[in-house]
């Protein structure tokens, strides 16, 4: 008939995936936060920025602050004002200094948190609270699979599937594939081949699945959880 059944293929796949490294329930991966500052931050420490304007004549600063293996900054103040904003970008695993292939454990997770508020705080000697006081925009949940020469059956799978109230994206040479929620700033669910975005030629095979949460379902999250 020409149709071929990937029930079997499916089975499969989902017995030899194994997690890369236990991490007693910890996804946290990427986490976007920001707090109103009404005090003058020193500028100076900032990589660049720019100047923009509103259809009132309001003009703002934008600065940032993007170092290697730092939290990346972000700092909006208009222009006559003596605060701002301070939004800061950061991932678990990279501050927690484990693999990227690698899922991090809560100590990594408690470790994190508190090298970027210390790191905040020294950059600008200033006493901001706890960043478990900022205002949360973004937190992205991650795992990591070791599913070996699987790999390209698990993307093969994934990026043929439709998901309720989303829009499917594949990625270009079947390195993975985004679920977009129709609603504007609401949530993606990513899943792709870790070794290819990292550009690793080793041909490891690890899956990674990543949900990254917006504004719209904060919230909800929060209350859930």
């Amino acid at each position: 008939s020409g149709r071929v059944s990937t029930a079997g293929a499916r089975g499969r796949a989902c017995e030899t995936a194994q997690p890369i490294k236990s991490n007693e329930g910890n996804m946290y991966d990427t986490v976007v936060a920001s707090i109103e500052w009404p005090e003058p931050l020193d500028e100076s420490v900032f990589q660049g920025g720019q100047m923009t304007s509103d259809l009132q004549g309001s003009e703002t600063l934008r600065l940032w602050r993007n170092e290697a293996n730092q939290p990346r900054l972000t700092y909006w103040r208009r222009v006559g004002e003596v605060g701002g904003r301070l939004r800061v970008e950061f991932s678990i695993p990279k501050m927690a200094g484990i693999s990227p292939y690698d899922n991090p454990s809560e100590e990594d997770k408690d470790s994190a948190i508190h090298l970027v508020g210390e790191y905040v705080r020294t950059l600008f000697e200033s006493e901001f609270p706890a960043l478990s006081q900022w205002a949360i925009s973004r937190i992205d949940y991650a795992w990591n699979w070791n599913v070996d020469s699987d790999i390209s059956l698990y993307m093969s799978i994934l990026q043929s599937l439709w998901v309720g109230g989303m829009s499917r994206h594949p990625y270009p040479d079947s390195q993975g594939v985004i679920f977009k929620s129709k609603q504007r700033a609401a949530r993606w669910v990513k899943f792709y081949d870790k070794a290819k975005q990292l550009g690793d030629g080793s041909g490891r095979g690890v899956l990674r699945f990543e949900v990254s949460n917006y504004k719209r379902v904060l919230p909800y999250m929060c209350e859930q959880w």
